[in-house]
């Protein structure tokens, strides 16, 4: 079992995965013979055709290793011809066997120069490396912590969006996005539900990074491509627990609330898990036994959750007492988080989850008391209502000012917070190391985003009233 452990956490795993999705190091192939940039001239076995007068130049390595400095041009396969015309538009193929790497070709004006005075056609690279610019063109440079020297080359443009995109369904930008996404134009009840269990899980899934404190996986030989998160712990991937936590207990609460397609569900669901969690080895920032647990962890959080989401939820709703617990239980767990051997955003971003996530139930329970929604009108399971095109206007209208609105706040209080929390301490809030400490980075976020919560949920509501936008199902959505 251990042997399989280690085996899970090898960051050979990770690096192979990269490599397979086209991330590879900054090195140059020439007839199968690695070209390192310190490589003064290239001889013989390989050289660059100056291309003239096609995009101000285009070239590839040929097979038999000659320049050809003449008015050349580019075939489908790359192999350059002396004809004067160009077979397809700027085309290579991503293989072949004329043995040099694909995927880079000089940016303009590279080879400018290059042959010039020369009558054997070697490439001068002392003048001006070539290859340097060719890496340079698709580098894309490690995070500082990773202890990587070298950077990498994305040969593959399109798995490097697909999994940056992957990567963006479990950041902050997107939680600010969805979350009122959810309020506003959907469905409130399920929006609150899954708000509180992301909440717990969160907590639970970045205080076990800081309790355990595995390492992120070793660079080299793994490119970690995403700074924000390198300082912090890997085990479990809270990345991970997000991809699984979020759209199954959606899933789940939807499917008892609204007549539903259980399978479509299903398919997105499991894209969006498989997608987040094949992102974070793409961008090398977890081993696969990293996902694993964090895949586990969430699933064995979920059912508990599930089983005691209503009364729970009910409850908070409606007991006089409910915001005493609301600020208190989640005010002492951030005190009480793991102390920190060093720096990093862990516990911030966990203050900010918690303060939302109490934000929510704090102004659904004033919302209730104060009468501005009440119970719907028939029980569940509702239809679910097919959009029109006038609903999707007036739906990205609701998003874009309510967006704006929550921005305003976000920087208003969050300033404020700042402000007052280091006046009261006799701190200076322009220093880094300020910001950094418990005292301060901890009532700052959670103040901020309960606040952002709060304006979420009862104001940008209100604005919505007046303009005549409102969502009129909003306000029948306790239960």
């Amino acid at each position: 079992m251990s042997g399989l452990l280690e085996e899970l956490q090898d960051p050979k795993l990770t690096a192979g995965f990269q490599r397979l999705c086209g991330i590879l190091p900054c090195k140059q192939y020439v007839n199968n013979t690695p070209v390192s940039r310190t490589t003064p001239e290239i001889k013989e076995n390989g050289a660059y055709t100056s291309v003239n007068n096609i995009s101000n130049a285009i070239a590839n390595v040929l097979a038999n290793g000659t320049v050809n400095a003449t008015n050349a041009t580019i075939s489908q396969k790359g192999v350059a011809k002396s004809n004067g015309a160009l077979n397809g538009s700027h085309s290579y193929e991503s293989k072949h066997s004329n043995g040099y790497q694909n995927g880079y070709h000089p940016p303009n004006g590279c080879l400018n120069g290059y042959t010039n005075g020369s009558t054997n056609g070697h490439v001068d690279l002392k003048q001006r490396s070539c290859l340097s610019e060719l890496e340079n063109k698709n580098a894309v440079k490690p995070a500082q912590s990773t202890g990587g020297r070298e950077s990498c080359i994305v040969t593959n443009k399109f798995l490097f969006y697909l999994f940056h995109f992957g990567a963006f369904l479990g950041n902050e930008a997107f939680y600010i996005l969805f979350y009122p996404m959810m309020l506003w134009n959907i469905d409130g009840v399920l929006a609150r539900r899954v708000c509180v269990f992301w909440g717990m899980f969160m907590y639970l899934g970045q205080a076990t990074k800081d309790i355990v404190r595995w390492p992120r996986p070793a660079s080299p030989p793994v490119y970690r491509l995403e700074e924000r998160y390198a300082l912090e712990y890997g085990m479990p991937s809270t990345h991970a627990m997000v991809a699984a936590g979020m759209p199954f207990s959606l899933l789940y609460l939807t499917i008892y609330r609204y007549d539903c397609c259980l399978m479509a569900g299903l398919v997105i669901a499991l894209s969006w898990c498989t997608l987040v969690c094949l992102s974070r080895l793409y961008l090398g920032m977890h081993s696969v036994l990293d996902i694993i647990a964090g895949l586990i962890y969430v699933c064995l959080l979920l059912p508990v959750y599930l089983s005691i989401v209503e009364p729970m939820d009910n409850l908070l709703l409606s007991a006089w007492w409910a915001p005493l617990a609301i600020i208190l239980v989640p005010l002492v767990a951030l005190a009480y988080y793991p102390p920190l051997d060093r720096w990093s955003s862990a516990r911030g971003d966990t203050s900010l989850i918690v303060g939302t996530a109490t934000g929510v139930m704090l102004a659904y329970w004033f919302s209730n008391q104060c009468g501005l929604i009440s119970a719907p009108l028939t029980p569940a399971p509702y239809e679910m209502a097919t959009p029109t095109l006038s609903s999707l206007a007036t739906s990205f209208v609701r998003l874009v000012l309510g967006a704006l609105l929550l921005v305003l706040t976000r920087q208003i209080i969050k300033t404020a917070s700042m402000t007052v929390t280091c006046w009261i301490q006799g701190l200076n809030k322009r220093e880094e190391k300020t910001r950094q400490m418990l005292s301060v980075e901890l009532p700052t976020k959670f103040v901020t985003y309960n606040c952002i919560a709060l304006v979420c949920i009862i104001v940008a509501p209100q604005l919505f009233i007046y303009l005549g936008i409102e969502r009129s199902s909003y306000f029948n959505e306790i239960y």
